[in-house]
């Protein structure tokens, strides 16, 4: 197979990408005062009951362990710095698959940009949000927030995950410099370079001879983009290259 060598800038422009995103947080799932894990309605509630009265808690409870902290948290920032919830309701919740979506419209204030007091002299207005739960672990966690956030962090896990094939593939190199082919699973990498498999849903060595090798992986996405690297280089380069797979 052949496809576009890589220049080592490229590949070095995306782990400086990537370099943001989560790591070993712990992650307990938040309960009742009785000690229930809470459904996707008491999840909600709890995210939206937090950012209104600036409580502190553990968001990575809330969310899915695939969403990148400083997007999770910049969210939950963006929204206390922009609006002033008045009164929130859950108007709605709706089983897909294995997946809940709960539905909520809240009364709010626009507050006026940083530095300036009080709010905006405008009309209460309404707002909505549509949130995506699924299990982890036994706990509901928020999956999907918001359009343009949920794009952002489906980016991220792309380039998260191509950044380990990438690692793989320096690492194939650096391997058979010293064993004269190369590595013929992702467990004989590990001494060579730390490959942080958990960032994709799947990684393996399809194939190593004495010239050639095939990395597989699978990223974390919604839907799954399968990346492969060979000695020519890595397919996909672009996240946007996934939605033609």
């Amino acid at each position: 197979m052949k496809t576009k060598r890589l220049p080592m800038l490229v590949v070095f422009a995306i782990v400086i990408f990537i370099c943001g995103c989560t790591g070993g947080e712990k992650r307990s799932p938040l309960t009742t005062e009785e000690g229930v894990p809470l459904t996707p309605v008491g999840v909600v509630e709890k995210f939206y009951s937090a950012i209104q009265s600036g409580e502190k808690i553990d968001f990575s409870s809330l969310f899915s362990a695939v969403i990148p902290a400083e997007i999770r948290d910049g969210f939950a920032n963006d929204f206390r710095k922009q609006k002033e919830i008045l009164r929130l309701r859950v108007t709605g919740t709706e089983e897909k698959g294995n997946a809940v979506v709960v539905t909520v419209k809240y009364i709010y204030f626009e507050k006026k940009p940083e530095g300036e007091a009080g709010y905006e002299a405008v009309k209460r207005k309404l707002g909505e949000n549509k949130l995506t739960l699924m299990k982890e672990n036994g706990a509901w966690r928020i999956r999907k927030f918001g359009e343009k956030i949920d794009e952002k962090v489906e980016k991220q896990l792309f380039y998260n995950c191509l950044s380990v094939v990438l690692d793989a593939s320096i690492a194939q190199e650096i391997y058979r410099g010293g064993h004269k082919r190369y590595a013929a699973s992702i467990a004989a990498l590990e001494p060579v370079l730390p490959i942080r498999a958990e960032r994709c849903r799947e990684l393996k060595i399809q194939k190593a001879e004495k010239n050639d090798y095939l990395v597989l992986a699978s990223s974390p996405n919604l839907v799954p983009c399968s990346i492969l690297a060979t000695t020519d280089g890595a397919i996909p380069m672009k996240y946007e290259e996934c939605r033609n797979q």
